[in-house]
């Protein structure tokens, strides 16, 4: 479970068909978002970074 061992970095699910996105954290820069990215990854080897697009 995400939330049992990542607890500070907030998370939220998001439904985009056909997949669901897990968004983990609020990184102020790529360096910060990559070292976060290597301790999930023991856990979650699927994830990758993604850098959010301006809402419209």
């Amino acid at each position: 479970n995400y939330r049992n061992k990542y607890s500070n970095w907030p998370a939220s699910i998001e439904y985009e068909t056909p997949n669901y996105k897990v968004w983990v954290g609020n990184f102020n820069t790529r360096i910060e978002a990559d070292r976060a990215l290597q301790e999930v990854y023991k856990h979650f080897p699927t994830g990758f970074i993604l850098k959010p697009g301006k809402k419209q």
